[in-house]
């Protein structure tokens, strides 16, 4: 077949005319037809369709049977009655007019085939096919006599069965919307928004009775949320395609918000316009609740996740630190160290091991510890692994001798832990080796000089001893009987021999407070006592009570702060004071009066007390002199005393781990500095 477009011919196979209300189902079978290389044209009425055959004189036409003016049948009638009409092949494409009755009557009428709709697309171009091969070869049957109250009767129990359907199905509908729990509704878009329906379920989901609906036809986008609007505008503007679901909150009338999820489609007339949206919204709003708990909860334990991986992520990163120092602390540690079996075999040592004994790891690590320890120490050695492999200790320490590689001994001081698995089995000892050979000799050289000393200071007091005691005697005789020679002879004398006497007895007296001051100094090491807690408060009242009558005689003040306690030796500390506040009376310029000021300052480590005076004073340059014994910065002449007082106050202070030093200037007195470390807290 032949068909002119634009000037251009095109063959087709068939002319065929689609008749069909809804544009839809034209739109199928078009595509269909021109698939198949036909040449398709469209009525979507009776009248259309009358026209068209008229004009294109179609090969075959494809007819819905209900039409908007005519049914299919009466448009087979029309056709079949006009002489100027050459008549198509028909074939009724419905899904209605199924029946038997219904087929017969479309063949009486010069129907060649009826199709139900949906028709598979093979199943509808068979049909095509063989209707196309028969057309030409088949007369056109008259319509039969009866063929109009056939069709009436055939009408009109069509439509008596379709209002019975659509009745029973508007009741189902009815009895299954008015009970359901989800909210059902139609709006109408088109020609004039309204709600055409919305069941009971609205009052439980949206809090809005239907004719609250019905009064409103606004009412559904005044209760939406504002959050939800343009979803929902949306959602229906896009008519729930392919079975799309959405979630749209809202607020009830009681102030409540509820989350519902709508499933919609949106509805369109037979010339394929929108005239409205239908849909069913579900009350989601304690699955909503949930999934915001479960959304925090997993935020929570992802949180926690992080958290815990970052922990476990900083935790390996020590742990791999920790592992690292501890392979190089242990193979790089200045002492020695190792790991022994329970069969007392060396299985790892160190660098340090391996100087301290002259064995290559190699070696070390075919040994015992029976191999390398002295004969001597071995017994010793055993009783302590014995004792820790029982439980008794947890570790020991103790010093030993091992025998190097070439035979010479090496004193260590030997440290070593059982390492124990959870359920306290022991695992392997740990040991740790500190080479203290040097330290063991100069200790032996230590006591030999110790030893040494002690007999030094054994002759020291010895001499001290009998300059006190055996020189002492010789010197009361030569002081009695330069007094009796004086009584005696005094008289019978001249100026020169008394004045030699005079002399005689001041060196005597002299050299006894030499011997006396001397006795003294010794004491400080041989007379001790015990520390105790020295309230020094109390010690220097009992100084100055002892010092009251060389107080008054210079007429001088003493002003004492409030002291710490210390420990102390209480005579020796009492002489130390004793010995300063004397010097502080003693030092002054002619004519003036001593003033003497005793105060601390304390720290968590030591306290330093002064005793400031506002004597004559001294040049520093002087300092180290003046704590040397009977070293005299003044004559006799101008101040008593022996020299010795200051050399007892430093050997005292040293005795109590101490030391004592002074600030002075000539002219504007002195403040001497007495440093003792804190054997408890201050008062």
């Amino acid at each position: 077949m032949k068909f002119s477009r634009n000037g251009v011919e095109e063959r087709f196979m068939a002319t065929i005319l689609i008749v069909d209300d809804r544009k839809l189902d034209r739109e199928l079978l078009v595509t269909l037809l021109r698939y198949a290389q036909h040449r398709v044209l469209e009525a979507a009425g009776a009248t259309e369709a009358l026209r068209v055959v008229k004009s294109e004189h179609p090969d075959l036409m494809i007819s819905d049977v209900l039409l908007p003016e005519i049914d299919g049948y009466e448009l087979v009638r029309l056709m079949r009655a006009d002489p100027a009409i050459v008549q198509p092949a028909v074939i009724f494409y419905t899904s209605v007019f199924n029946e038997q009755e219904a087929r017969d009557l479309a063949l009486e009428c010069g129907v060649e085939s009826v199709l139900s709709k949906p028709t598979d697309p093979k199943g509808i171009l068979d049909a095509v096919s063989e209707v196309l091969r028969s057309k030409g070869i088949r007369d056109t049957l008259p319509m039969p006599s009866d063929f109009g109250d056939k069709h009436r009767k055939l009408l009109v129990d069509k439509l008596i069965e379709q209002v019975d359907a659509l009745r029973r199905s508007e009741e189902r509908f009815r009895l299954l919307a008015e009970n359901a729990t989800d909210m059902i509704f139609r709006y109408r878009l088109q020609p004039t928004p309204s709600w055409e329906y919305v069941n009971p379920a609205a009052m439980a989901v949206l809090g809005c009775e239907p004719e609250d609906f019905y009064a409103d036809r606004n009412l559904l986008f005044k209760i939406v949320h504002p959050d939800s609007r343009d979803e929902l505008r949306c959602y229906m503007s896009r008519g729930g395609a392919a079975g799309e679901t959405t979630q749209i909150r809202w607020i009830r009338k009681d102030g409540k918000t509820v989350w519902t999820e709508i499933r919609g489609a949106l509805l369109s007339n037979d010339e394929g316009d929108v005239v409205a949206f239908e849909g069913i919204a579900r009350d989601i709003t304690e699955r909503k609740q949930m999934e915001e708990e479960l959304r925090e909860a997993r935020d929570e334990l992802d949180q926690r996740v992080k958290e815990r991986t970052a922990e476990l992520e900083s935790a390996n990163k020590q742990l791999a630190i920790s592992q690292e120092l501890s392979q190089r602390t242990f193979n790089e540690a200045p002492i020695g160290a190792a790991i022994v079996a329970l069969d007392y075999r060396f299985s790892r040592v160190n660098d340090a091991l391996c100087r301290i004994t002259g064995y290559s790891p190699e070696e070390l690590t075919s040994l015992t510890i029976a191999d390398i320890t002295h004969p001597e120490d071995i017994e010793a050695t055993m009783e302590q692994i014995r004792r820790i492999v029982a439980g008794e200790i947890d570790s020991y320490q103790m010093e030993k001798r091992y025998i190097r590689k070439d035979g010479s001994v090496v004193w260590i001081n030997l440290s070593v832990r059982m390492m124990r698995d959870p359920d306290g089995r022991p695992l392997c000892y740990f040991p740790m080796m500190e080479d203290i050979t040097h330290r063991k000799s100069v200790e032996e050289k230590l006591n030999l000089y110790t030893g040494r000393l002690e007999e030094s200071n054994q002759a020291l007091q010895d001499f001290a001893s009998i300059a006190s005691h055996d020189l002492q005697e010789p010197l009361r005789k030569v002081a009695t009987f330069s007094d009796r020679l004086k009584i005696h002879c005094g008289n019978s004398l001249d100026e020169q021999a008394r004045d030699y006497i005079e002399r005689m007895q001041k060196a005597t007296r002299r050299m006894q407070g030499l011997l006396t001051s001397l006795l003294d100094y010794s004491r400080v090491s041989t007379r001790t006592e015990p520390f105790i807690q020295l309230d020094l408060n109390d010690l220097i009242r009992d100084v100055l009570s002892d010092l009251e009558v060389r107080i008054e005689q210079t007429r001088g003040k003493v002003e004492v702060e409030t002291l710490p306690t210390v420990e102390a030796d209480p005579n020796q500390i009492r002489q130390v004071f004793q010995n300063l506040v004397s010097n502080g009376l003693k030092y002054i310029r002619q004519g003036e009066s001593p003033l003497i000021r005793i105060y601390s300052e304390c720290n968590n480590n030591h306290c330093r007390f002064f005793v400031e005076d506002k004597g004559i004073g001294f040049d520093e340059k002087y300092l180290d002199r003046i704590f040397k014994p009977f070293h005299r910065l003044h004559g006799r002449n101008e101040y008593e005393g022996t020299g010795i007082g200051l050399a007892i106050c430093k050997k005292i202070v040293e005795r109590h781990g101490g030391s004592i030093t002074a600030r002075s200037k000539p002219g504007e007195g002195s403040t001497f500095i007495v440093t003792l470390p804190l054997g408890i807290t201050n008062s």
